[in-house]
């Protein structure tokens, strides 16, 4: 109140020099102008906390500031004073002299203008809410956040943009028509489809469709997988019968599981598969009123009956003294290159080649030449960097990618796939290392190698995507399998920048709850920095540790400093003649009911990463390849003279849990727990909530949908066998999953 009441007095007595004047006449300003403006706000905080557009009922215009605004939401009547500036041809009140008055709360929001995308994506509509009726998306799959999406509306094609706040965020593009209400904005630095005008959705009602459907709102989420079943589960906004189609092609769902009760927790198992067999499935729901929605198609892949063995290799010395299982990490001390020529010598029939850099001063091309020498069908992605040395190949299948672009990054992967079809035989090898004599033997890398015919066949199709169709970066589809079950183990598998693996990242860290190391080359996307701090630290009172190289230049000092002003000064930048080129995170290593995990692979922390580059990431959740990368860290971290905490190692036995825990206002208690979990948040109210809990190897055990008028939900989690789980809660379409032990 006394914020409000100092904006207030600022804006009173700024006003006296400033006379009110419309929108519009504010939009048509010379930059610079000191202007004050009325209007009624037209979004919260799901399009961020620094801007907000208001209008009035001559247009509309944005204000941006850094702090001021973060508590004035939808529905505000609002008189906002400022500069006028242009911030990339969007219209924006900033300052200095910037002061923003919240007049009254609650007030309706301004009708959407009814147009067309020809129509409304112009001038004189920017900042002002707009409704187009009647279009479709040309993408498929889920929404991501800070995403634009291409609509066409009679004939004409327009962007619309996700923000990562909003509750889009994560549920199924529209397979149908569909009317989409939005705030416009503009973007024109050239890198969007169409004009530089885009339409801001900012949550699931800007999207409006025919009838009374029951609307899907989260992706299809795959358990319990076994060699010839697994389940897959999704949740819908209003009840629905259960239709799940399958199939070995995306255009051939010719199998169907299906259930008449209606429902919003909705749940098909599929069964009588083969195994390491990747299917893709649809879901569908219809309403009592006929009306029908779907999912985007998902691939899915059965367990295979390979042997699942992983092994992890590092090329600088490592701390046994860490290891708590017996299971001891091992440095190949100058004979990565021998490692990776006795796997190439492997190859009986195919080899998939996928691989950033790579040169022959270890023989590495010759060992490729002699497999195509032996009769292996050997096929070979470089990036276009490489150049010629892609010639030295004898295979006749061999491409450089494209090359880089505004659009388009760089072909960033370090995988091969051995003989995928011999579940035996079927290898992925990958992790942070290039094929060259500098990064085998002198630069900090990782390999990891799976045994595992499933994940071989998810690797292979976007191997394919890029062989075949000749399919890079942004052209890529969400077409892989990402839940494996690989030797009694889940392992997550995504690809750039098609899967949201930095959401996916993002949403690792959070589940930290004892410990969490870092080790990255390059690292400027401060997200996960920001994830990092507020949920693993000081929500969840982990412990940090985490090492940057310092070749990226003032970006890597971006989350260093970032922890360094918050006060956490066990970030530590590698300034070592080598490269430090790992890209991994450990988290709760030294905490075995906490879910251990290692995230690696060639994804680094960066938006290039994100959204131009080909990259690969696996999420191991296992608490021995936790505690193998645990080693290697400890002894990178010690070499630059850091001290690491020292981490009691917490087994599981009954009884021993995670504290209790809270993130995004939400609090779970008590955990352990024998008989009820209560989930209080402070937005609750009115608000459905879903929970889907597991065990540990996957199964679903309970699945519950509530909502009510209150902020406290009970579970009733009597019935559950004493032991470890997950919980999974879907609040307003965000995913927080988190341990939870059962006494």
């Amino acid at each position: 109140m006394k914020k409000i009441t100092l904006l207030f007095l600022a804006a009173m007595s700024f006003t006296k020099l400033n006379a009110q004047i419309s929108a519009t006449a504010a939009h048509n300003s010379a930059v610079g102008t000191v202007v004050t403006v009325n209007g009624i706000v037209t979004n919260g905080s799901e399009l961020g906390t620094t801007t907000r557009y208001f209008q009035d009922a001559t247009g509309g215009i944005a204000a941006y500031s850094g702090t001021l605004l973060s508590n004035v939401k939808r529905g505000d009547s609002v008189s906002i004073s400022g500069s006028i500036s242009n911030f990339n041809g969007l219209i924006e009140i900033v300052s200095p002299s910037f002061s923003a008055n919240v007049i009254a709360s609650g007030k309706t929001v301004p009708a959407p203008l009814v147009t067309s995308a020809l129509a409304g994506y112009v001038e004189a509509n920017e900042s002002r809410l707009i409704r187009i009726n009647n279009v479709t998306f040309s993408a498929a799959g889920t929404f991501a956040g800070n995403t634009n999406y291409v609509i066409t509306h009679n004939g004409t094609q327009e962007d619309i943009r996700i923000n990562n706040a909003s509750n889009l965020v994560g549920t199924t593009i529209p397979v149908g028509p569909v009317d989409v209400i939005g705030i416009l904005s503009e973007y024109n630095v050239g890198t969007y489809t169409g004009t530089s005008y885009q339409l801001l959705l900012r949550d699931l009602n800007d999207i409006v469709y025919a009838g009374n459907p029951p609307l899907i709102t989260s992706p299809l989420y795959q358990r319990n997988i076994t060699i010839t079943s697994f389940d897959v589960n999704f949740f819908t906004q209003n009840q629905g019968n259960t239709i799940v189609k399958y199939g070995l092609t995306p255009n051939a769902l010719t199998s169907t599981v299906s259930s008449a009760t209606m429902t919003t927790n909705h749940t098909a198992s599929l069964t009588g598969l083969t195994p390491a067999t990747v299917y893709y499935v649809q879901g569908l729901t219809i309403s009592a009123t006929n009306d029908t929605s779907f999912s985007a198609i998902t691939a899915m892949a059965t367990a295979s009956n390979s042997s699942g063995k992983i092994k992890v290799y590092f090329n600088r010395p490592v701390n046994n003294n860490a290891s708590h299982y017996g299971h001891l990490a091992q440095q190949l001390n100058g004979t990565f290159d021998d490692t990776l020529i006795a796997y190439i010598n492997r190859a009986v029939s195919t080899l998939d080649i996928a691989i950033y850099n790579i040169d022959n001063n270890l023989g590495v091309i010759s060992a490729v030449n002699a497999a195509t020498a032996r009769g292996v069908n050997v096929r070979v992605v470089c990036d276009n960097g490489v150049g010629s040395v892609l010639n030295t190949f004898t295979t006749p299948n061999k491409k450089l990618a494209p090359v880089g672009s505004t659009t388009y990054g760089i072909m960033h992967n370090k995988f091969m796939v051995i003989d995928v079809n011999d579940p035996n035989l079927a290898t992925v090898w990958t992790g942070s290392t290039n094929w060259t004599d500098q990064q085998l033997l002198t630069d900090a890398n990782n390999v990891i190698i799976i045994q595992d015919q499933s994940l071989a066949r998810g690797y292979t199709i976007e191997f394919e995507e890029m062989y075949t169709n000749y399919f890079f970066g942004a052209s890529k589809k969400n077409n892989t399998p990402h839940d494996y079950m690989i030797g009694g183990k889940h392992i997550e598998s995504y690809f750039s920048p098609s899967d949201n693996t930095h959401a996916n990242l993002k949403r690792a860290m959070a589940t930290a709850n004892y410990d969490i190391y870092t080790a990255v080359m390059s690292w400027t996307k401060t997200d996960i920095g920001y994830v990092i701090i507020d949920s693993a630290i000081n929500k969840n009172g982990a412990y940090y540790a985490g090492i940057v190289d310092d070749t990226s230049g003032t970006g890597a000092a971006a989350p260093f400093n970032n922890f360094y002003n918050k006060g956490i000064t066990t970030e530590l930048i590698d300034k070592g003649s080598y490269i430090f080129h790992h890209k991994y995170a450990i988290i709760d290593p030294n905490d075995a009911c906490s879910d251990p995990m290692v995230t690696t692979g060639s994804h680094n922390w960066s938006t290039a990463a994100d959204t131009k580059n080909d990259e690969n990431e696996l999420f191991i959740h296992d608490s021995t390849t936790a505690n193998l990368y645990y080693q290697e860290f400890s002894q990178r971290y010690t070499d630059l003279n850091g001290t690491l905490l020292n981490k009691v190692y917490k087994a599981c036995p009954k009884g021993v849990g995670v504290e209790n825990i809270q993130t995004e206002g939400l609090n779970i208690f008590p955990n352990p727990t024998a008989d009820q979990l209560f989930l209080v948040h402070a937005n609750l109210d009115n608000m459905p909530m879903q929970v889907l809990i597991t065990d540990m190897s996957g199964r679903v055990v309970k699945q519950e949908r509530m909502i009510n008028n209150t902020h406290k939900q009970i579970l009733d989690v009597n019935s559950l066998t004493p032991g470890v789980y997950m919980i999974t809660v879907l609040i307003n379409n965000q995913v927080q999953s988190f341990k939870l032990v059962k006494e």
